[in-house]
């Protein structure tokens, strides 16, 4: 991402003199819920406020779009005090990264196994549904976090929109070209994207809880972060969380979160970015790369902080030794969850007569597709049936 012609802190403030207002509009602007979204676009080039509604349908005034841009997206409910507006970049042409941190109003750690398979599944959904790209991600016991980029709209071609609409929306559904531009906005949309993964989710849980209510706290947050060594310390503070948790000593033996992925899955169907956030480093494989993103978070693990869990030495020393790379006993380690966790398992002959023999187990709508678990030769799977 380049480096803004001018700074967050000068074009917040130069913003906020011109005051954002306190009311959204009401009307076709709100949805059903009752909350209207406006979005509030700051210009450097010309020093003024320019708005829009959440889908883009009408610019009151179409500025210079050359020119580097940050928006504040404004949400709130009808009688709430006004909230803070969300921060999003729309620099033309450059992708934009984002630590996007929420957690659940409920006491305790509500997500057990189950609930975090699931909001992994969600999140890999939406995230091919979407214009994004993620670099990292964690799921805890009460809240997640995520590192991705936002793929800007006029980088997005219209077959592109055309696609997704699909992938979201169904085949059958037909796509209204006239809405082209209002659909490219929604797909480009952090804050759509975040809200379509927590509302799926939240159904999901109430059902399997048989709860109604609440599950989320206070409206996520997302911070804008920059290309470079920051981006790669924030996905190692994601993937260390667990650790300094004390859940697990070594990070990717947590599974629930990226460093985990890429090691007990080898980044099954592309999920995650490959690069580490190091997209300029000349590594000749993902395989090279994974070496050199896991030395630099054993370091930074074992770094001790107060009140927190972090990576023996005697580990880290381990690793050093074996440097840095995942030996094959560690590896096969990760595979033999499949015994466990798997719905079916075995060739794929198997797994296939055996899921139209128990099709009605499977609640999905389209039908699922045996799995090869890698590092064992023609071994398949499939998921595991969610408990009752």
């Amino acid at each position: 991402m380049h480096q803004q012609k001018q700074s967050f802190s000068t074009t917040l403030s130069s913003a906020s003199k011109q005051g954002l207002p306190s009311k959204s509009k009401t009307g076709k602007n709100r949805d059903k819920t009752g909350t209207g979204s406006l979005c509030w676009t700051y210009h450097a080039s010309c020093g003024k406020l320019y708005k829009t509604d959440i889908m883009a349908k009408s610019l009151e005034s179409q500025p210079d779009k050359a020119n580097p841009t940050i928006r504040f997206c404004k949400t709130e409910k009808e009688g709430s005090m006004p909230r803070v507006p969300r921060m999003v970049v729309t620099d033309s042409g450059q992708k934009a990264a984002y630590h996007v941190i929420s957690r659940t109003a409920l006491d305790g750690l509500p997500f057990g196994k189950v609930e975090k398979d699931e909001l992994v599944r969600i999140i890999q959904k939406y995230s091919r549904i979407y214009c994004v790209e993620v670099l990292g991600f964690a799921v805890m016991g009460n809240h997640f976090h995520l590192l991705i980029e936002m793929i800007p709209d006029d980088m997005v071609s219209d077959d592109d929109v055309r696609t997704r609409f699909r992938l979201l929306y169904g085949d059958n559904t037909e796509f209204a070209e006239a809405r082209i531009k209002e659909y490219r906005e929604r797909f480009c949309s952090l804050s759509a994207y975040v809200k379509d993964i927590k509302q799926r989710f939240s159904c999901f849980y109430n059902k399997r809880k048989n709860r109604k209510g609440t599950l989320w706290g206070e409206r996520f947050k997302s911070v804008i972060v920059e290309q470079g060594n920051t981006l790669i310390h924030c996905l190692a503070y994601i993937d260390l969380n667990a650790v300094r948790a004390g859940i697990v000593k070594r990070p990717e033996d947590y599974r629930w979160s990226s460093i985990g992925y890429h090691a007990q899955t080898d980044n099954r169907d592309g999920f995650l970015s490959s690069d580490f956030g190091m997209p300029d480093v000349a590594m000749d494989s993902t395989e090279t790369q994974l070496k050199a993103y896991r030395e630099y978070l054993y370091h930074l693990g074992a770094i001790e902080k107060r009140g927190k869990a972090s990576i023996p030495k005697n580990i880290l020393d381990a690793e050093a030794a074996q440097g840095f790379e995942i030996n094959r006993a560690r590896r096969f380690q990760y595979r033999t969850r499949y015994f466990t966790d798997s719905g079916i398992i075995g060739s794929r002959a198997f797994v296939e007569r055996y899921y139209e023999t128990f099709r009605d187990h499977f609640p999905a709508s389209r039908d699922k597709i045996p799995k090869r678990v890698r590092g064992i030769e023609g071994m398949y799977s499939l998921k595991r049936l969610v408990e009752a």
